[in-house]
């Protein structure tokens, strides 16, 4: 069973929502969500936060967050997922944040730096990460949107068996 029908299946089961805040995947989580059927009942909202300017109105993260720590940061990543629980009221939400390239890195961040956060309804944390790929483009984002799927996965496995 693929990671996206894992998901769906857990969340249908639970009667349990999702909603997503993406940066560097660009739709990719929503896209392979949505791939499956059955993700109307449990897919909530997707925000595509690219730029900063989406993030700040959006996702109403604030500016100085934002300069503080940069827009690939697991402070940003966690207020993205806070801001799109806040709109949505989703049992889980999930966010990505980072650098796919082939440009963009820095010395201190470079390229393949992603990170995740994911909450749970009335903002509980569940879980920040920051997590370096390599790979071209395309493989930076596959790979980040796999990674924040298997950590959602755990927690929907964890709470399952808690």
């Amino acid at each position: 069973m693929k990671l996206e029908e894992k998901i769906i299946h857990l969340l249908t089961q639970r009667k349990e929502i999702v909603s997503i805040a993406e940066s560097c995947t660009g739709g990719l989580l929503g896209q392979r969500l949505t791939s499956i059927s059955g993700a109307s009942k449990v897919f909530g909202f997707g925000v595509i936060s690219y730029s900063r300017q989406a993030k700040q109105k959006l996702l109403n993260i604030s500016p100085s967050l934002i300069k503080k720590h940069g827009e690939v940061s697991q402070q940003t990543a966690q207020a993205m997922a806070q801001g799109i629980q806040r709109l949505s009221q989703s049992d889980y939400a999930l966010s990505v944040t980072g650098i796919a390239g082939p440009t963009g890195g820095t010395a201190q961040k470079p390229v393949g730096t992603v990170c995740f956060s994911l909450i749970s309804q009335k903002g509980r944390h569940i879980k920040n990460k920051t997590l370096h790929f390599s790979g071209s483009r395309s493989q930076i984002r596959r790979k980040a949107s796999t990674a924040i799927f298997k950590i959602l996965v755990q927690a929907l496995t964890k709470r399952r068996t808690s």
